[in-house]
């Protein structure tokens, strides 16, 4: 069967009776109680003895007093810290101990050189030097001491880490970033070399080509083709045979087809126009008894039936060409 065991059994009892554990309670208050009424002692004399050099100046006196309880104040801070376990760390606990050490000497020399100023005792060498150098500094050495005390914490030096690490973080991003951007950037401009590469080729090309006999002929012949067509739509008809006898490809392609229909005049102009029919003229004579021997083909022969131009018009006046 289960057999169980105290393994407390064998600990030494401690009662602490009631009246014990207020006396300790009231000891404790004490020690509070004595450093208060320390800091109060100290900061009477370190005020009555500062005020001896301060001057007749009520603003100089004025700070001596604030300098003093400043001192005092560091050394009531630091003992409640302590007593509180807020001085944990040990770089923490080796600042507070210094500043501690340095504060708690001021205010001892401080009694003593206004103990014997009271008591009309002259001043040693070392105490006219501290009451003029070292009260002075006082308040500045405390708090310079508070601060290094205050920044060793364990808890501001695991802030400054986090801080120190997020910083370092956003700055890898940024770097990142930038390199992303410059990476794009490289990347456009390779593209659009290759744009304009590809453009300025292509121009060239085109360029080549456009002053080649092959491309001359390909747009006089397709300018020919396109006439028709364009005489048709402001109104005018001719035979395809006039126009394609002066085409390049004209004796490469014989078959010539029929001739276009004559279209009614534009509707943008309300008076019609009359259709021109244009015929080739052989090369060999020419109309008003002109010799045209020797001469290129030409287009004559253009008629209308408003008798304007015509076999029926009235012959112009002879002349040489």
């Amino acid at each position: 069967m289960f057999q169980q065991q105290d393994y407390f059994a064998d600990l030494p009892q401690q009662d602490v009776g009631q009246v014990a554990a207020v006396m300790g309670k009231i000891a404790a208050g004490g020690l509070h109680a004595a450093k208060v009424t320390f800091l109060v002692y100290s900061g009477y004399h370190g005020i009555s003895a500062t005020l001896s050099y301060a001057g007749g100046s009520e603003l100089a006196r004025l700070a001596q007093i604030v300098g003093i309880v400043t001192l005092e104040l560091t050394l009531l801070s630091l003992y409640i810290s302590w007593h509180t376990q807020r001085i944990t760390g040990a770089a923490q606990s080796v600042a507070a101990g210094i500043t501690y050490a340095i504060g708690f000497t001021l205010a001892c020399l401080g009694i003593i050189a206004d103990s014997q100023l009271h008591a009309g005792i002259p001043l040693s060498g070392w105490l006219t030097a501290y009451l003029r150098w070292g009260l002075p500094l006082a308040p500045a050495l405390m708090a310079l001491g508070a601060l290094f005390t205050h920044e060793l914490n364990p808890h501001q030096l695991r802030a400054r880490r986090e801080a120190s690490a997020k910083l370092q973080h956003e700055q890898d991003k940024f770097e990142a970033y930038m390199a992303t951007q410059r990476a794009q950037m490289d990347i456009q401009k390779s593209i659009a070399n290759m744009q304009l590469n590809a453009q300025l080729s292509a121009a060239n090309q085109i360029a080549t080509w456009y002053g080649s006999d092959e491309a001359q002929q390909a747009i006089t012949s397709h300018a020919l083709s396109n006439a028709p067509s364009l005489l048709r739509s402001i109104g005018i008809d001719t035979k395809h045979n006039a126009l394609a006898s002066a085409s390049p490809n004209h004796q490469q392609n014989p078959t010539t087809p029929p001739p276009f229909k004559t279209h009614p005049a534009s509707k943008l102009n309300q008076t019609p126009i009359t259709p021109i029919i244009m015929t080739p003229t052989p090369p060999t004579s020419m109309t008003n008894g002109h010799q045209a021997n020797g001469t290129p083909p030409t287009l004559n022969g253009i008629h209308s039936t408003n008798g304007t131009n015509g076999p029926n018009s009235p012959k112009a006046p002879r002349g040489g060409a």
